[in-house]
Protein backbone atom coordinates (compact mmCIF):
# COMPACT_ATOMS: atom_id res chain seq x y z
CA UNK A 1 0.00 0.00 0.00
CA UNK A 2 2.56 2.50 0.89
CA UNK A 3 4.46 1.26 -2.40
CA UNK A 4 1.26 2.36 -4.41
CA UNK A 5 0.75 5.64 -2.32
CA UNK A 6 4.45 7.04 -2.88
CA UNK A 7 4.17 5.93 -7.13
CA UNK A 8 0.70 7.85 -7.57
CA UNK A 9 2.47 10.48 -5.80
CA UNK A 10 4.96 10.71 -7.79
CA UNK A 11 2.95 10.90 -10.92
CA UNK A 12 0.99 14.30 -10.03
CA UNK A 13 3.63 16.02 -11.96
CA UNK A 14 3.55 19.26 -9.65
CA UNK A 15 6.56 21.21 -8.64
CA UNK A 16 7.84 21.19 -5.14
CA UNK A 17 7.20 23.85 -2.67
CA UNK A 18 9.38 25.93 -1.11
CA UNK A 19 9.21 25.14 2.30
CA UNK A 20 9.05 28.24 4.83
CA UNK A 21 10.25 28.07 8.17
CA UNK A 22 10.05 30.84 11.20
CA UNK A 23 12.65 32.13 12.30
CA UNK A 24 13.59 31.29 15.76
CA UNK A 25 16.19 32.72 18.21
CA UNK A 26 18.97 29.90 18.70
CA UNK A 27 19.75 28.45 22.35
CA UNK A 28 23.17 30.19 21.81
CA UNK A 29 21.58 32.94 22.35
CA UNK A 30 20.45 32.49 26.28
CA UNK A 31 21.87 34.40 28.68
CA UNK A 32 25.95 33.82 29.35
CA UNK A 33 26.95 31.89 32.36
CA UNK A 34 28.74 34.47 34.57
CA UNK A 35 26.92 37.29 36.27
CA UNK A 36 27.76 40.36 38.27
CA UNK A 37 25.19 42.06 40.48
CA UNK A 38 24.75 45.20 42.79
CA UNK A 39 21.40 45.80 44.64
CA UNK A 40 19.88 48.30 47.27
CA UNK A 41 17.48 47.01 50.13
CA UNK A 42 16.71 47.24 53.34
CA UNK A 43 15.22 45.45 56.68
CA UNK A 44 13.63 46.37 59.98
CA UNK A 45 16.92 47.63 61.03
CA UNK A 46 18.99 49.15 58.57
CA UNK A 47 19.41 49.90 54.92
CA UNK A 48 22.09 47.51 53.01
CA UNK A 49 24.39 47.38 49.44
CA UNK A 50 24.56 43.92 48.20
CA UNK A 51 27.34 42.78 45.42
CA UNK A 52 27.47 39.57 44.14
CA UNK A 53 29.55 37.39 41.14
CA UNK A 54 27.63 33.85 40.57
CA UNK A 55 30.82 32.20 38.11
CA UNK A 56 28.15 29.51 36.91
CA UNK A 57 25.63 28.56 35.78
CA UNK A 58 21.80 29.45 35.59
CA UNK A 59 18.72 29.92 38.29
CA UNK A 60 14.69 30.03 38.17
CA UNK A 61 14.46 33.74 38.20
CA UNK A 62 16.90 33.97 35.00
CA UNK A 63 15.59 33.80 31.37
CA UNK A 64 15.59 30.05 30.38
CA UNK A 65 16.30 30.42 27.05
CA UNK A 66 18.90 28.17 26.21
CA UNK A 67 18.87 26.34 29.20
CA UNK A 68 16.69 23.34 30.94
CA UNK A 69 13.19 24.83 31.58
CA UNK A 70 11.79 24.56 35.52
CA UNK A 71 16.05 23.75 36.43
CA UNK A 72 18.82 25.63 38.10
CA UNK A 73 22.13 24.79 38.43
CA UNK A 74 24.64 27.36 40.37
CA UNK A 75 28.38 27.37 41.51
CA UNK A 76 30.25 29.76 42.81
CA UNK A 77 27.67 31.69 43.69
CA UNK A 78 28.87 34.83 45.93
CA UNK A 79 26.52 37.60 47.92
CA UNK A 80 28.28 40.49 50.02
CA UNK A 81 27.00 43.10 52.10
CA UNK A 82 27.65 46.37 53.16
CA UNK A 83 25.58 46.89 56.01
CA UNK A 84 25.66 49.29 59.32
CA UNK A 85 29.09 50.03 58.47
CA UNK A 86 30.09 46.37 58.22
CA UNK A 87 31.25 44.73 54.86
CA UNK A 88 30.23 40.60 55.08
CA UNK A 89 29.65 37.77 53.05
CA UNK A 90 25.87 37.17 53.31
CA UNK A 91 25.36 33.77 51.25
CA UNK A 92 27.83 31.48 49.28
CA UNK A 93 26.29 28.73 47.31
CA UNK A 94 29.63 26.06 46.46
CA UNK A 95 26.48 24.17 44.51
CA UNK A 96 22.52 24.90 44.13
CA UNK A 97 20.98 22.15 42.24
CA UNK A 98 17.36 21.87 41.62
CA UNK A 99 15.10 20.17 38.93
CA UNK A 100 11.46 21.20 38.63
CA UNK A 101 9.98 19.77 35.65
CA UNK A 102 6.42 19.30 36.26
CA UNK A 103 5.35 15.28 35.90
CA UNK A 104 3.67 13.81 32.97
CA UNK A 105 1.70 11.20 32.71
CA UNK A 106 4.07 9.52 29.97
CA UNK A 107 7.01 10.89 31.65
CA UNK A 108 7.32 9.88 35.19
CA UNK A 109 9.65 12.86 37.44
CA UNK A 110 10.37 14.14 40.44
CA UNK A 111 10.86 17.35 41.93
CA UNK A 112 14.60 17.85 43.96
CA UNK A 113 16.91 19.95 45.35
CA UNK A 114 20.10 20.16 46.75
CA UNK A 115 22.56 22.73 48.28
CA UNK A 116 26.10 23.21 49.86
CA UNK A 117 27.33 26.31 51.11
CA UNK A 118 26.93 29.38 53.63
CA UNK A 119 24.07 31.64 54.71
CA UNK A 120 23.25 33.80 57.82
CA UNK A 121 20.49 32.43 59.83
CA UNK A 122 18.94 35.54 59.77
CA UNK A 123 15.70 34.78 62.24
CA UNK A 124 18.21 35.08 65.36
CA UNK A 125 19.48 38.86 67.13
CA UNK A 126 23.06 38.84 64.76
CA UNK A 127 24.74 40.83 62.58
CA UNK A 128 27.73 40.21 60.17
CA UNK A 129 29.89 37.58 60.42
CA UNK A 130 28.09 36.55 63.88
CA UNK A 131 25.29 34.74 62.02
CA UNK A 132 27.32 32.40 59.96
CA UNK A 133 26.47 29.39 59.50
CA UNK A 134 27.31 26.35 56.79
CA UNK A 135 24.90 24.74 55.33
CA UNK A 136 23.86 21.01 53.51
CA UNK A 137 20.37 20.40 52.32
CA UNK A 138 17.97 19.15 50.03
CA UNK A 139 14.84 17.66 49.34
CA UNK A 140 12.68 15.43 47.23
CA UNK A 141 9.06 16.23 45.82
CA UNK A 142 6.73 16.97 42.84
CA UNK A 143 6.00 19.58 40.79
CA UNK A 144 2.52 19.86 38.40
CA UNK A 145 1.78 22.25 35.81
CA UNK A 146 -1.28 23.95 35.59
CA UNK A 147 -1.22 26.38 32.58
CA UNK A 148 1.55 28.65 32.69
CA UNK A 149 1.96 27.98 36.85
CA UNK A 150 3.90 25.51 38.37
CA UNK A 151 2.98 24.74 41.58
CA UNK A 152 6.06 22.27 43.68
CA UNK A 153 6.53 20.46 47.09
CA UNK A 154 8.98 18.72 48.55
CA UNK A 155 10.19 17.27 51.94
CA UNK A 156 13.05 19.01 52.73
CA UNK A 157 16.24 18.11 55.21
CA UNK A 158 18.90 20.31 56.08
CA UNK A 159 21.96 20.78 58.61
CA UNK A 160 23.32 23.90 59.62
CA UNK A 161 26.16 24.90 61.86
CA UNK A 162 27.73 27.93 63.22
CA UNK A 163 27.49 30.40 66.00
CA UNK A 164 23.68 31.66 65.88
CA UNK A 165 22.79 28.31 67.45
CA UNK A 166 22.51 27.26 70.73
CA UNK A 167 24.05 24.03 70.43
CA UNK A 168 26.29 25.39 67.20
CA UNK A 169 24.35 23.22 65.03
CA UNK A 170 20.60 22.04 64.41
CA UNK A 171 19.17 19.45 62.09
CA UNK A 172 15.58 20.15 60.82
CA UNK A 173 13.12 18.53 58.55
CA UNK A 174 9.69 19.19 56.80
CA UNK A 175 8.28 20.60 53.98
CA UNK A 176 8.89 23.30 51.59
CA UNK A 177 7.15 24.29 48.10
CA UNK A 178 6.77 27.29 45.94
CA UNK A 179 4.64 28.64 42.73
CA UNK A 180 6.73 29.52 39.83
CA UNK A 181 5.36 31.92 36.93
CA UNK A 182 5.94 33.64 33.94
CA UNK A 183 3.56 37.34 33.79
CA UNK A 184 4.20 40.07 31.06
CA UNK A 185 7.10 40.08 28.15
CA UNK A 186 10.62 39.05 29.68
CA UNK A 187 9.24 38.48 33.83
CA UNK A 188 8.96 36.29 36.19
CA UNK A 189 7.42 35.42 39.19
CA UNK A 190 8.91 32.76 41.67
CA UNK A 191 7.20 32.25 45.73
CA UNK A 192 8.60 29.58 47.86
CA UNK A 193 9.39 29.05 51.45
CA UNK A 194 10.08 26.07 53.83
CA UNK A 195 8.98 24.92 57.29
CA UNK A 196 11.78 22.66 58.96
CA UNK A 197 10.44 21.54 62.91
CA UNK A 198 14.33 20.80 64.85
CA UNK A 199 15.14 17.72 64.56
CA UNK A 200 18.03 17.40 66.53
CA UNK A 201 20.62 20.19 68.32
CA UNK A 202 19.33 23.93 67.88
CA UNK A 203 16.09 24.51 70.15
CA UNK A 204 14.56 26.69 67.70
CA UNK A 205 13.21 25.28 63.77
CA UNK A 206 13.16 27.19 60.71
CA UNK A 207 10.39 29.02 58.63
CA UNK A 208 11.02 30.99 55.78
CA UNK A 209 9.35 32.98 52.67
CA UNK A 210 10.91 34.48 49.99
CA UNK A 211 9.58 36.19 46.73
CA UNK A 212 11.24 36.88 43.87
CA UNK A 213 11.02 38.91 40.78
CA UNK A 214 12.99 39.39 37.25
CA UNK A 215 12.15 41.30 34.83
CA UNK A 216 14.90 40.28 31.48
CA UNK A 217 15.94 43.64 29.75
CA UNK A 218 18.19 42.13 26.83
CA UNK A 219 20.42 39.26 26.71
CA UNK A 220 22.97 40.66 29.20
CA UNK A 221 21.17 43.18 31.78
CA UNK A 222 18.32 41.83 34.16
CA UNK A 223 16.68 43.32 36.73
CA UNK A 224 15.20 41.65 40.12
CA UNK A 225 13.05 42.74 43.13
CA UNK A 226 13.40 40.50 46.02
CA UNK A 227 11.70 40.01 49.66
CA UNK A 228 12.26 37.69 52.50
CA UNK A 229 10.60 36.69 55.77
CA UNK A 230 11.74 34.68 58.59
CA UNK A 231 11.23 34.86 62.47
CA UNK A 232 12.08 38.00 63.31
CA UNK A 233 12.81 39.33 60.40
CA UNK A 234 12.24 41.18 57.31
CA UNK A 235 13.80 42.56 53.80
CA UNK A 236 13.17 43.62 50.15
CA UNK A 237 15.51 44.65 47.42
CA UNK A 238 16.04 45.56 44.41
CA UNK A 239 19.04 45.21 41.88
CA UNK A 240 20.56 44.74 38.30
CA UNK A 241 22.18 41.86 37.10
CA UNK A 242 24.97 41.76 34.37
CA UNK A 243 25.82 38.39 32.68
CA UNK A 244 29.06 38.36 30.57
Amino acid sequence: MERKLLAARSGLNRPASDLVFPAERGPDLGHPSSRLGIGYGKNRSHDFGEFSFRAALHDLLADSHGYEEFSELSMGDLRFRLEAGDFFLERFDLLRLRSLAPREDWIPRSAWSVRAGYARAKEFSCVAWGCASGVLEGGWGASIRLGSILLFGLFDGGIEAGKPFDRSWRVGVGPAGGIFTPLWSGARLLIEGEWRWRLLGSQWGKQSARLGLAQTLNRRWEMRAQAEVSRGYREGALGFQFYF
